[in-house]
C-alpha cells in the first residue's frame, strides 16, 4: 500500500498570484517576501501556508492575495501592503478593509442556487 503524503496542520491558506501580469519578472519575489516576514515574525507554516498560484483571473488588480478561510482577496498587493496584511489579518484577525477587492460571502452547499 501506497503512503499518502502529509500536510501539516495549519490555521490560514494564503495563495498569490504568480500569474504574468502579477508577477511580470517571474522571480516570485512577493511570495518569498511573504515568507521571509513570516519567518522574522515567528509565524511557521504551522500557522500559515504559503502557496503561489498560476492567474487568478483578475490581472487587472494585481497583484492579487487571497487568504482563507476567510475567503479574502486583497488587489493591488505590494511589500508594504504585504506589512499590513500580517500585522494586521494574520496576526490580528481584523480584515484590511482598503485592501481587499472581493470578498465571499456564499455559504450554501454545493449544487444550492445562490
Amino acid at each position: 500500500m501506497t503512503m499518502l503524503p502529509t500536510i501539516v496542520n495549519y490555521q490560514r491558506h494564503v495563495i498569490i498570484c504568480a500569474g504574468k501580469t502579477c508577477d511580470s519578472t517571474g522571480d516570485r519575489t512577493l511570495v518569498h517576501y511573504l515568507k521571509s516576514e513570516l519567518e522574522a515574525r515567528g509565524i511557521g507554516s504551522d500557522r500559515v501556508r504559503v502557496n503561489r498560484a498560476g492567474c487568478l483571473g483578475v490581472c487587472t488588480q494585481g497583484a492579487i492575495m487571497c487568504i482563507y478561510p476567510e475567503a479574502v482577496w486583497y488587489c493591488r498587493i505590494d511589500q508594504a501592503s504585504i506589512d499590513r496584511i500580517i500585522d494586521t489579518h494574520l496576526i490580528g484577525g481584523d480584515v484590511v478593509t482598503d485592501l481587499v477587492m472581493h470578498r465571499n460571502q456564499y455559504d450554501a452547499p454545493m449544487g444550492s442556487q445562490p
